[in-house]
């Protein structure tokens, strides 16, 4: 991938990480306000923006056919790497507001941004990674010889 595509899909991810996370701090918010301690409403919410991430991803920002996998096989793998996001997510929020004292928007701040690093570097490098035809031609040999 060209530095010029790479840089216009960072752009199209974080469109895209936006509007997620616009839905997931929907979520948060409303939950605290109604009374649910901060680590479930945190939770709550990025399992929201999770959906709304795939939704959007999978059409505005890779490419299904590049990466020659299942559509099945993707999601599993989005969902996966939202899940490492989700633990990343939790443990920030209990560590900030249990042992730091920091605010819950604070925590969830602070969780968003370590976040966000980590599961678009695995998305963009495991599971949307574009599998290149010199590999499927050396998989195609070995299997031949």
């Amino acid at each position: 991938m060209s530095r010029q595509s790479a840089a216009r899909q960072l752009v199209r991810y974080s469109w895209v990480s936006s509007v997620a996370l616009g839905f997931d701090l929907m979520a948060f918010v409303t939950l605290s306000k109604h009374g649910v301690r901060a680590l479930p409403a945190g939770v709550l919410g990025y399992m929201t923006g999770l959906g709304v991430h795939y939704a959007l991803s999978s059409r505005f920002v890779f490419d299904l056919a590049a990466a020659r996998k299942r559509e099945s096989r993707l999601f599993v793998e989005f969902v996966l790497s939202g899940l490492v996001g989700l633990l990343m997510t939790a443990c920030t929020i209990a560590l900030m507001t249990d042992l730091a004292k920091a605010t819950p928007l604070a925590a969830k701040g602070a969780a968003t941004v370590l976040s966000f690093i980590t599961v678009f570097v695995l998305r963009r490098s495991v599971v949307f990674k574009p599998k290149s035809v010199e590999l499927k031609i050396a998989r195609q040999y070995r299997t031949n010889s």
